[in-house]
């Protein structure tokens, strides 16, 4: 369950490498469900670490304005800070009271974070049952990595049984070809 390709994923789908935030009059915090929209960044392998670009979202336009620059949803626009694709945020519940910028972080980095507050034990010594908890500051984001990382562990399980399943027909199919071209010789040095 905490396996780096599996987390890759969540970070990857959750866009948790470019997070949203709401500027607060003391503190910043997470704007997870107050962000109409979501960043996804293209190319997360050589992406840029920006620590902070403000925005604003125009929902009677469909667009994002950063800086004088103006982008469209569900396009992948090249920006100062790499080429990025604004998309509607899922997880919107209530618009941001505050100001709303975000950053953009490196994956590896995000990786790290994510699997340090990511706790997997089992029940028990010959249990096959697991507790798992993550703990977030946004509880909704939280049981979105949790019910994320379970989806894609039972769609890796699956495939893998999957690829068994027709690794071992392949063997059988092939070791029944041989059987049945062997049969003809067996018989006749049967027969004398």
């Amino acid at each position: 369950m905490k396996s780096k390709d599996l987390l890759k994923i969540v970070i990857d789908s959750l866009c948790l490498y470019a997070p949203v935030f709401e500027d607060g009059p003391i503190v910043q915090k997470s704007a997870y469900t107050s962000s109409p929209i979501m960043v996804q960044v293209s190319n997360r392998d050589t992406m840029k670490n920006v620590e902070r670009v403000d925005f604003k979202y125009s929902a009677k336009t469909r667009k994002v304005t950063i800086g004088k620059n103006k982008y469209v949803l569900n396009k992948r626009v090249s920006t100062p800070f790499g080429k990025l694709r604004f998309v509607k945020n899922p997880n919107f519940i209530a618009k941001a009271k505050h100001p709303l910028y975000f950053s953009v972080i490196p994956v590896e980095k995000v990786l790290n974070k994510v699997s340090s507050k990511l706790k997997v034990s089992s029940a028990g010594k010959l249990s096959t049952v697991l507790y798992m908890t993550f703990r977030d500051e946004v509880p909704e984001r939280g049981k979105d990595i949790l019910n994320l990382l379970i989806d894609i562990y039972n769609q890796e399980a699956i495939h893998d049984k999957n690829l068994i399943a027709s690794n071992t027909l392949s063997f059988v199919e092939k070791r029944m070809r041989h059987v049945v071209r062997e049969l003809p010789v067996l018989d006749r040095k049967s027969v004398v």
